[in-house]
């Protein structure tokens, strides 16, 4: 199955969220008509050539699980916007490329971001032996409803917010391969994420971030670390930093 193709999918969920957000809804099904080279950006931010990205896209399985997931995601229950189906791809990928043990994320949702680093979790240890986990923060005790509950088992869910969470659980921790922002898109928000996660990701890991041009606070952060990192863009508002 095209993965593309769960764009769409229609259900009375989506019927429902199509009427009470019609531009929303346009805005979320813009991959349909932007082409956007996620192979490229991983292949950047990784280092992986671009040739030997087919290998790790996902088993007729795994695409099943995150259609599963996409699908329930289409129309979540509140004003948010999903990642686009080029961002979560590009998740799966670098998850995919660099068998992280620590997946970090704050903003849940639906779970869409969640469902694509936890089928990626899942095909590296299925098919590399790798153990990881991710750890999710959000305050809504309903966030990842459209999770596959075969890719739970993976999955820690801290239900409070990042500014609650995240000191006591990176000092836990002490160290996080990859970090994606995906919470409250203020500029205080941003950058309290994104100074707190950046001295526990190892060297050779990533920050990602979802609504980089909703502020300053990304471009603010980059010009701080820009001799430790690797700056790469996917999109306007999708970007990645790889600690050198």
């Amino acid at each position: 199955m095209n993965l593309r193709k769960s764009y769409m999918y229609f259900n009375s969920r989506t019927l429902r969220y199509v009427i009470k957000h019609p531009l929303r809804f346009i805005v979320s099904m813009r991959s349909l008509f932007n082409k956007v080279d996620y192979i490229n950006f991983v292949s950047e931010l990784t280092g992986i050539p671009k040739e030997l990205m087919t290998r790790l896209m996902p088993s007729k399985e795994t695409k099943n699980l995150i259609v599963e997931g996409f699908r329930r995601s289409i129309a979540p229950p509140n004003d948010e916007s999903p990642l686009s189906f080029e961002e979560a791809l590009s998740l799966y990928l670098i998850v995919r490329a660099i068998k992280p043990k620590i997946v970090l994320e704050t903003g849940v949702s639906a779970g869409r971001s969640s469902t694509f680093i936890l089928a990626a979790l899942y095909d590296n240890m299925k098919y590399d032996n790798m153990k990881g986990v991710l750890y999710s923060i959000d305050p809504n005790p309903n966030s990842g409803y459209a999770i596959p509950e075969k890719l739970k088992d993976k999955w820690r869910f801290i239900n409070t917010t990042s500014e609650g969470a995240l000191p006591n659980l990176l000092e836990e921790l002490n160290q996080i391969d990859i970090f994606l922002h995906d919470s409250l898109h203020t500029y205080e928000c941003m950058i309290f994420e994104y100074k707190s996660v950046w001295p526990f990701i190892r060297k050779g890991g990533f920050l990602l971030s979802d609504d980089v041009d909703q502020n300053l606070a990304f471009r603010d952060f980059c010009q701080n670390i820009s001799k430790d990192a690797i700056i790469v863009y996917l999109s306007g508002n999708f970007a990645g930093c790889k600690k050198c």
